[in-house]
């Protein structure tokens, strides 16, 4: 559950010492606790094999339970910062 304290995800369990798995897939399900609240989400470093369609090496945010929910963007390649992405997720 999001709470209004600062948390830290990272890609996977070897974060800083070694590149993830080739076909890994990770998934984070972050709830608020109401429909009014926002999630905040800054990505300090992002950094993902280079692909024009972003069609294997991405992140995905959806506003929404799962993959079926409405898109808010997929990201890849090199990004030193995405400002934010907010919206009130259902």
């Amino acid at each position: 559950m999001a709470t209004s304290s600062i948390e830290h995800l990272y890609s996977h369990f070897k974060f800083g010492d070694a590149n993830y798995d080739k076909k890994e897939d990770c998934d984070w399900h972050i709830v608020t606790a109401g429909n009014d609240k926002k999630i905040y989400l800054k990505f300090i470093t992002f950094e993902l094999e280079h692909e024009n369609n972003c069609s294997y090496d991405f992140v995905e945010i959806f506003d929404g339970n799962d993959d079926q929910s409405s898109s808010l963007g997929r990201f890849c390649d090199s990004v030193l910062m995405i400002q934010y992405i907010q919206k009130v997720l259902h």
